[in-house]
């Protein structure tokens, strides 16, 4: 069951109008723990990692819950998806529930503004990374 939904939420993440065995063997079976060197980094590979980091769920970091950890979890994903992957802000927004692109900017621009500051930002930031480079 729980493999099931992860399929689903990858469906619904990635707006995959067909779920064939090629989409469900490339998003949905792989060992969350090990990441193989030819694996390509991809949005949800980075919102799983951070949604581990932070004991939450994808779900939880994509969805609409706007608790202080989760929405720590959520602009970190955001900002790790701009960085590392260079989708554009709207494209980023989509995948965290329809978010307006302005949203995903102040996102971004805050954790910008915090790993200024802020050592445990930083720390953060490498650990998510390590998980998935």
């Amino acid at each position: 069951e729980g493999k099931l939904r992860r399929i689903m939420f990858d469906a619904v993440l990635f707006k995959t109008e067909k779920i064939d065995m090629k989409f469900v063997l490339q998003n949905s079976f792989k060992d969350d723990n090990v990441r193989h060197p030819t694996e390509t980094i991809t949005p949800n590979l980075i919102i799983k990692c951070v949604a581990k980091y932070y004991n939450l769920t994808a779900t939880q970091v994509v969805g609409k819950n706007r608790t202080a950890t989760v929405a720590l979890a959520r602009s970190l994903a955001m900002y790790l998806i701009k960085k590392d992957i260079d989708l554009t802000y709207q494209q980023i927004g989509n995948l965290f529930g329809g978010k307006g692109h302005t949203t995903v900017l102040k996102a971004c621009q805050k954790v910008e503004k915090n790993l200024e500051s802020d050592e445990n930002y930083k720390i953060a930031i490498s650990e998510i990374r390590e998980k998935y480079q």
